[in-house]
């Protein structure tokens, strides 16, 4: 992924965290701004760090089979 394809999916989900009525929303915001701010934040960080750990294992998949080293059951 790409440093664009990257920075949108993040804005989508950021877009999905802070929509009140959502599953994320519905589940983990207080109703306190300052409170829902830190959550938010706190939530953005972890969808970075995950979409780095989800581009890094796709990468490792997709040069493992190139190499030969995944089997068909993946």
């Amino acid at each position: 992924m790409n440093r664009a394809e990257y920075n949108q999916v993040l804005e989508n989900i950021k877009g999905i965290l802070k929509n009140p009525n959502g599953n994320f929303g519905k589940k983990f915001m207080t109703g306190n701004p300052e409170e829902d701010a830190k959550i938010l934040k706190e939530a953005e960080m972890t969808a970075a760090i995950a979409l780095i750990a989800v581009d890094e294992y796709y990468s490792f998949l997709t040069k493992s089979a190139y190499e030969g080293g995944v089997s068909d059951e993946i």
